[in-house]
Formats: structure tokens, sequence, C-alpha cells
């Protein structure tokens, strides 16, 4: 289990694959990651043809971060390609 600070100081639990996902995407933000990298990434595993294993990560890390898929301000679905964090990061020293 991981600990973040929200902006607002509140403090948000992770399991380890939903930290896993939002790490990757925290890695490559502003870009479509397809479902087949972040199953790698994530599980160490290559995409199984009915695999939702990642789908029900994302579901999770927008649940938990407050985010909603319809509109969507943190992790954005592309159609085809896969799953795309659209808020902007930064880092500190």
């Amino acid at each position: 289990m991981k600990q973040l600070l929200s902006p607002e100081g509140v403090v948000v639990s992770l399991g380890g694959s939903d930290y896993r996902t939002l790490r990757t995407l925290l890695d490559h933000p502003n870009r479509p990651l397809s479902r087949e990298f972040l199953l790698d990434r994530v599980f160490d595993k290559g995409l199984t043809p009915l695999d939702r294993s990642i789908d029900v990560c994302v579901s999770r890390l927008r649940q938990t971060l407050g985010d909603d898929a319809r509109r969507a301000m943190l992790i954005r679905t592309v159609r085809n390609e896969g799953y795309m964090l659209v808020a902007e990061v930064g880092h500190e020293a």
C-alpha cells in the first residue's frame, strides 16, 4: 500500500497495481499508452485477448482520485489506443 498526498492535503492510499499504473502514466504524461504497454509495466505480463486487469486498475484509480471517465480530468481513454494522463505533471527537487 502506497500513500500519496493530494493537493488539498488529503492522504490517498493506493494498492500496488494501482500505484504502478499511476506511476507509469506519470512517467509518460500526455501520451496515449496502450493496454499492452501498461499490462507489461504494471503486471510484468503481455496482453491476453480478454485480459481486463488494466481496465480494472484504471477504473479503481479514477474512483480513488475522483476522476470521471465521461469527463476525464486526469486519465482519459483514447479510443483504439489506450489511456493517457492529461494532468500537468511537475517534479519536486
